[in-house]
């Protein structure tokens, strides 16, 4: 008996006998030391009557458990259940039972179990299932394509943006094969999955992919190695942003540069931008009209190009400029790079980019312009001198007479 006594101590949580009176009262005919420290009772209060038991449970747990049990006894099939208790003392549990129930003779029934307490394998399980329920979530409403696929290259889970952008019109991926959904992928990209799943990372920043039916698809993209709790690893999980429309954007974005370039180049008129009155790109025309190289201009004051006599002028162009207000042609002089005053008329305008607030400045050389209204003035002058002065009446006369 003292043996029996020390071996039924010993396991963390109580070995039982349970009897169910056919009115439907019930006791622990026998229950081990362990009572105590998981229901708080001592075993002789359940000697006659199981109620202080059951009352610690919530009524639907007892209700069910009672119903369960007398089914356990009609059936002799074996009992098993879960449920919590809210001891005295504010402290709630999850505990597990097992039992193999007998019939006597005068009806009632007898079982022989186990009761263990579960608790934290209750809150290990909630937060597991937690953990999977959010990273489903983050993975389903990722803006993001991400999919997470097993060893084989199956799908365990997928993201509703790759549904859209890889998904490849297949409702339900999860089981199927990354391979069978996309035939086409290039064998380069096996390559990079077999290196991930021996626990390589890889990225790319913009990568084409061409299909078989001749499109073309850049991705961006990151693959990782997912581990079991064994620290294996168990998949990959692969990030995927579709960036066709930025990449096609972009190279129309250039191709525009350059045409803006090559027209700027090719311009007969000097064109300056200056940021911050910096002087930050010159053409080739500018750099004939200012007789320096784009080197030499870049990085000087736009005013140190401009005779100090038409500073004013400038000074209330940026003005207007930074104001966003039109600007009429202004007629100036510029100063070359071995000192001689240039006439020119300009124009100019402002933009704003990444970089901030920007002009740009078209200079026209009107020296030989001037020189013929000069030339045009002094001939009209000395006419009109020969006129005023002759001793004979001039009239002019126009087509109407």
């Amino acid at each position: 008996q003292d043996e029996l006594t020390r071996i039924v101590a010993t396991p963390p949580g109580i070995i039982y006998s349970f009897l169910l009176r056919p009115d439907g009262s019930s006791c622990f005919p026998y229950v081990s030391p362990g009572l105590r420290n998981i229901f708080g009772l001592e075993p002789a209060q359940l000697e006659r009557d199981a109620a202080p038991v059951f009352a610690m449970m919530a009524a639907g747990d007892a209700a069910r458990i009672q119903a369960h049990m007398v089914e356990s006894v009609h059936t002799l099939a074996p009992w098993r259940d879960e449920f919590q208790i809210h001891r005295a003392d504010g402290v709630t549990l999850w505990l597990e039972g097992h039992s193999q129930p007998q019939r006597l003779a005068d009806g009632s029934g007898h079982w022989h179990g186990f009761v263990n307490d579960i608790t934290e394998r209750k809150r290990v399980d909630t937060e597991l299932r937690t953990t999977r329920e959010t990273l489903s979530l983050l993975i389903e409403q990722a803006p993001v394509s991400i999919a997470m696929l097993d060893r084989q290259m199956r799908y365990v889970g997928a993201s509703r943006r790759w549904h859209e952008q890889l998904g490849r019109g297949h409702d339900v991926l999860i089981g199927k094969s990354h391979y069978e959904v996309h035939p086409d992928i290039p064998d380069r990209w096996r390559e990079v999955h077999q290196a991930c799943l021996a626990g390589e990372i890889r990225s790319e920043e913009a990568d084409l992919w061409v299909h078989d039916d001749g499109t073309r698809q850049w991705l961006r993209w990151a693959i990782h190695p997912w581990r079991t709790g064994a620290g294996d690893v168990g998949g990959i999980i692969i990030f995927v942003e579709d960036i066709t429309e930025r990449i096609q954007v972009s190279e129309a974005q250039q191709s525009a540069d350059r045409r803006y370039c090559d027209l700027v180049d090719m311009s007969p008129d000097a064109i300056l931008v200056g940021r911050n009155r910096i002087v930050v790109f010159a053409n080739a025309a500018a750099e004939q009209l200012f007789g320096a190289s784009l080197a030499e201009l870049a990085g000087r004051q736009m005013l140190d190009l401009i005779p100090v006599e038409d500073h004013p002028l400038i000074e209330e162009r940026i003005r207007a400029l930074q104001q966003d207000e039109r600007i009429p042609p202004l007629r100036h002089r510029i100063i070359r790079s071995d000192g001689t005053l240039v006439h020119t008329e300009s124009v100019a305008s402002s933009f704003t980019d990444q970089d901030g607030f920007a002009a740009q400045v078209v200079f026209r050389d009107i020296n030989a312009q001037r020189r013929n209204e000069e030339a045009i003035r002094e001939r009209e002058a000395r006419l009109s001198g020969i006129i005023h002065s002759a001793m004979d009446a001039i009239i002019t006369i126009d087509e109407d007479e």
